[in-house]
């Protein structure tokens, strides 16, 4: 999330703001107090969220970031549950360029997908969403595809097929 913080940084622009759900240690809250003062006002924690109040607490957002590490190997060859969660909201999505990512990006199309690490295309896939015609399109494509194709209900089918065919 280091990486989020400085492109914020970067980019300065007041109505950008950052929540986070889950659990925050201490550290990263220290980390926020001593390095992203200039917009510590725009970043905001939820805490933990029920998982089934995830897709409506996601919906009352834009963007979902599904920033992942690439090490170890199988976070790099893994589809975190954000990424639907984030789907089903109809949510925009900025991707870390982990290798599952990359992929399920480039067969879905629901998103931009910045290299790992580097900053500067992290700043201009946030900056290509601040533009309200690329967000509005890619937030209804990708409801659109949630519930016509990309979500549990659909892919149990494949997975029942699957078992019963054994």
């Amino acid at each position: 999330m280091e990486i989020v913080i400085e492109a914020l940084k970067l980019i300065k622009d007041k109505n950008i703001h950052l929540t986070l759900a889950g659990r925050c240690d201490e550290s990263f809250k220290n980390y926020i107090d001593n390095n992203a003062t200039s917009i510590r006002d725009n970043i905001h924690f939820a805490g933990i969220i029920s998982p089934n109040d995830l897709p409506s607490f996601s919906a009352k957002f834009d963007i979902g970031l599904a920033v992942e590490l690439s090490i170890p190997y199988n976070r790099d060859i893994c589809l975190t549950n954000k990424i639907f969660t984030f789907l089903l909201a109809g949510n925009a999505i900025i991707f870390s360029g982990t290798s599952a990512q990359e992929k399920f990006n480039g067969e879905n199309k629901v998103g931009v997908v910045f290299s790992q690490n580097n900053l500067e295309e992290l700043v201009q896939s946030i900056k290509y969403y601040r533009d309200i015609s690329n967000l509005e399109k890619q937030k209804e494509y990708n409801k659109r595809l949630a519930f016509s194709k990309l979500n549990w209900e659909l892919e149990s089918r494949k997975l029942l097929q699957v078992i019963s065919n054994h």
